[in-house]
């Protein structure tokens, strides 16, 4: 008597495991256009970070000594050698003066911590896949195109948490129903350009904007976990959109090094098919997984942590406290204990 096989459950599988891939896959590519434009902001960083001088003596005093050192190692993340240690390095380097400051209560330079938030997650992941040294080595040279694992979907779910965020606990009357926000914030000499002043002249283009604002964080961050056969094309809408979003804030605000370093982190959601047309090569190997289970404990552990923090801090915002102060301390130290609100409340603005 023969035996009859049954297929839905293998197809079920199948189908799932499609879906997780679709979602949180990340193009090695991706993670390569990322690893160098990093590498140069933390060089550029290095290099023009102006020291406190000793008017009396005249030479350089308080010299942050981690930017300093930490040349080499960018120098290696940008030409791919070692590519995870140099990232790791790095991550240490550049954290030091950030959680000092952190520590002693003051706050954190935005750009500088998405810098050292990224680099945690990178170390993690492929980052010398492609244009490196290490790839031709060999070792990774036959590395197919697409990694998934705990650490990608962690890097995609950081920065739809970090969007999400920040556009849900906007303030409704300033950002949707008086549409007043973007005008009250280009009206700071804090925060606005030359060419943001004068946009105070079109207040109408302002209103519209701002309620643009608040609906690209939210809709437009949720859009790109909604699974379906249009999503790598709305996730090149989306990731183009949000590029344009941080041209704008570059060209309109004074917020340093922040735009350039959110369009570098933006380029993790263009897919496969955008990068073959770009390189001209489609990829032809196929997804692999990471099979190193401290790699993805260490990611889910810090993945845990991050949503928990940022859901818990959500329930007393805009308070900076809620959890107990071992919890924060930790967090701190590694730097992902997070709570996302910029432009959110009043007071912010």
């Amino acid at each position: 008597m023969s035996t009859t096989i049954t297929k839905p459950a293998t197809i079920l599988k199948e189908r799932d495991r499609e879906v997780l891939s679709s979602l949180f896959a990340i193009d090695t590519r991706a993670l390569t256009a990322i690893r160098i434009g990093l590498a140069s902001i933390i060089l550029f960083h290095s290099f023009t970070t102006p020291l406190p001088s000793d008017s009396g003596s005249g030479f350089d005093v308080g010299v942050n000594y981690a930017m300093v050192v930490i040349v080499p190692f960018a120098i290696m993340l940008l030409v791919g050698y070692r590519t995870r240690y140099a990232t790791i390095v790095c991550w240490i380097l550049y954290s030091i003066p950030l959680r000092a400051g952190y520590l002693g209560g003051g706050d954190l330079p935005l750009q500088s911590y998405m810098v050292a938030l990224f680099l945690f997650w990178g170390a993690f992941l492929p980052f010398g896949a492609h244009l490196s040294l290490d790839s031709r080595r060999g070792a990774l040279a036959a590395r197919p195109g697409r990694i998934l694992s705990v650490a990608s979907a962690g890097f995609l779910l950081q920065m739809f948490i970090i969007y999400f965020s920040a556009g849900a606990t906007k303030y409704w009357v300033e950002w949707i129903s008086e549409a007043s926000a973007l005008q009250t914030i280009l009206e700071s000499d804090r925060f606005a350009s030359e060419l943001g002043t004068a946009m105070l002249a079109f207040p109408a283009v302002l209103a519209v904007g701002s309620v643009l604002t608040v609906a690209l964080e939210t809709l437009g961050s949720l859009l790109l976990f909604v699974p379906g056969k249009t999503l790598q094309v709305r996730r090149v809408l989306i990731a183009f959109s949000f590029i344009a979003f941080h041209v704008g804030l570059a060209v309109f605000m004074t917020l340093e090094r922040f735009p350039y370093v959110m369009i570098v982190l933006w380029l993790v959601f263009l897919p496969t098919s955008f990068w073959d047309r770009v390189t001209g090569r489609p990829m032809k190997a196929q997804q692999y997984p990471d099979t190193s289970r401290a790699r993805n404990l260490t990611a889910a552990l810090a993945l845990f942590y991050i949503v928990v923090s940022c859901a818990f801090t959500w329930l007393y915002y805009p308070a900076k406290d809620g959890f107990p102060g071992a919890w924060q301390l930790f967090g701190k130290y590694l730097l992902i204990y997070q709570q996302w609100a910029m432009f959110s409340v009043p007071s912010s603005i």
